[in-house]
């Protein structure tokens, strides 16, 4: 094991107030440790804090969540019931949130605002049992000073610097050419003529509301996308319980796309007439999410007309966008929804090198593995999920607390880069080859995984033997962050059981009052009359053939 974790450290800085600077503070505080904040805006929620000019914030007027309230909900604390917040949450919703966790948990007098941290760097007099850091930063006043830390927390996010392709000659481009990251709502594209480049999330919900007031829309997707309806909006969602997820999850890749992919041949049919059809499999890669609000749908204003699809473009020249099919059009506004680059540019390299592919040598996706053997640092916040941020920095900022407060010691350097090759590999070949699948996780595996490392993850023989008359919500309920706050580090179980309980009722209950009895009996039969069957004959498979047993829950 490593020299990390040896001791309990004394004042540890963490990095950024948003959602996961919070849960670090949080943490840090509960386990015994003096903290201070460094948020470089004057308000806590990062970038769920919507501002009419140009900031750090990446959220538009109209954001909402695109999972449901309780999986947005920290396993401590439950979405308070009194307090109005939609089960879809706008970002308005989310910052409330954010304020009652605040005060709940007087978080406020730990964080310096309007102060913008320069340089994190290790002490060279570090001493045996781990290293101290040096932070530079400049306050509201911009005077620049220093502090030393036993450890630091970089909180910080990956969705902050955006990324920006480049064309050939559109630098000259003589309209409005900007980045998705700017998008506050579709007023100034009345009657333009625009293209939307980008297919994600951001990409789908701007496209859909550029496309009700511009003059013409195109959008420009290289691979396509799944387009998946909202689960708040669509009538015939299953509620997926952890139960259903331990048999979807034992199926073999190949079979788990096939059945995805059968539930949306309708809406592929529409992409695919709209040229816009993806060209991977459905568990290859990131889907969208679309009517995230109940008149904001993709898929109405494509099969309406309102968006037309283009592979790619191919250059500018002037005004005129050329595709790369041959086209061409006179557009106003070009808007770009690319993402972002992962960057750290308070930290030198030997510590956490940023690779042009976005490859980052993080052990679970936490502890910098770098050239340089440094101690008492990690990140919260830094995955790219198919779901709920807020239940993996829960797990995330426990996993880093009991690791400052000296209860948590890490393998051996060599046994982390074995596990961070491991995933690289395991990514490399499950998700097609794109930047944004380089820290890319699937919610409930990578729960169980870090959850293990504080005894938090909520297996069945743990459950029984410590809160048997929860074992049948557990396993009936989907996956929230109440599911691993009833064991191990941090258990809070009178929490946990009301996130499972009333909030799941709220949040969910839609779903079962809205399907016939048939077609709920129908959605069981099939999943334990079909697929586990299925799922035990591949295990058994697997485990003839390679000596062991598999399982990954994609979503």
């Amino acid at each position: 094991m490593t020299l990390a974790g040896c001791r309990k450290l004394g004042h540890v800085a963490v990095i950024g107030a948003g959602m996961t600077g919070l849960k670090a503070i949080k943490e840090l505080r509960a386990a015994g440790i003096k903290v201070t904040a460094f948020e470089l805006s004057n308000d806590i929620g990062g970038i769920w804090r919507f501002t009419e000019e140009e900031s750090l914030s990446s959220v538009y007027r109209s954001t909402r969540i695109n999972t449901i309230r309780a999986t947005n909900a920290f396993g401590d604390f439950p979405v308070p019931e009194d307090r109005g917040y939609q089960v879809n949450m706008t970002h308005q919703d989310m910052m409330g949130y954010f304020r009652d966790y605040a005060k709940e948990f007087n978080l406020l007098e730990n964080i310096r605002f309007e102060t913008r941290v320069t340089r994190v760097e290790p002490c060279e007099d570090s001493g045996k049992n781990g290293t101290s850091w040096r932070l530079r930063f400049h306050g509201p006043d911009n005077k620049a000073e220093e502090g030393v830390f036993d450890g630091v927390v970089i909180c910080s996010g990956h969705h902050s610097t955006p990324h920006m392709p480049s064309f050939k000659g559109m630098e000259s481009f003589p309209g409005k050419l900007m980045h998705s990251h700017s998008y506050k709502d579709n007023t100034p594209f009345e009657g333009k003529r625009c293209v939307v480049v980008g297919i994600g999330n951001s990409g789908s919900d701007i496209v859909t509301e550029v496309s009700k007031v511009a003059k013409e829309t195109i959008l420009v997707a290289r691979r396509g996308t799944w387009m998946v309806k909202n689960s708040l909006h669509d009538p015939n969602a299953n509620a997926v319980s952890r139960l259903e997820q331990n048999v979807l999850g034992r199926l073999p890749k190949h079979v788990g796309a096939d059945l995805a992919e059968e539930g949306l041949a309708d809406s592929r049919a529409k992409l695919e007439k709209a040229g816009l059809a993806p060209t991977f499999r459905f568990n290859e890669g990131h889907p969208t999410i679309t009517g995230n609000c109940a008149d904001n749908d993709f898929l109405k204003q494509l099969d309406a007309g309102k968006i037309s699809g283009r592979r790619g473009i191919e250059h500018f020249d002037g005004s005129t966008v050329h595709f790369t099919d041959g086209s061409q059009v006179e557009a106003d506004a070009v808007i770009m929804c690319t993402g972002y680059e992962i960057g750290y540019p308070f930290l030198d390299s030997d510590v956490l090198e940023v690779r042009p592919d976005r490859h980052l040598d993080l052990y679970k996706y936490m502890f910098p593995v770098g050239p340089r053997e440094v101690h008492n640092i990690a990140f919260v916040g830094v995955v790219q999920q198919i779901g709920a941020m807020s239940m993996i920095c829960d797990v995330q900022s426990r996993v880093v607390a009991r690791y400052m407060a000296g209860e948590l010691a890490l393998p051996s350097r060599q046994k982390m880069k074995q596990d961070i090759e491991a995933k690289r590999a395991f990514n490399a070949e499950w998700y097609y080859d794109a930047p944004r699948h380089s820290v890319e996780v699937s919610v409930r595996p990578y729960l169980d995984e870090i959850g293990e490392m504080i005894s938090a993850t909520p297996t069945f023989w743990r459950i029984l033997l410590r809160a048997p008359w929860l074992l049948g919500l557990v396993y009936s309920t989907p996956t929230c962050g109440g599911h691993y706050r009833l064991v191990g580090y941090g258990a809070d179980v009178k929490r946990a059981r009301y996130n499972m309980t009333k909030e799941y009722n709220v949040c969910y209950g839609h779903m079962a009052n809205r399907r016939s009895w048939s077609g709920y009996l129908e959605h069981k039969l099939k999943v334990y009359g079909v697929l586990l069957p299925m799922a035990i004959f591949y295990q058994l498979k697997s485990l003839l053939t390679t000596g062991k047993t598999f399982f990954f829950a994609w979503e």
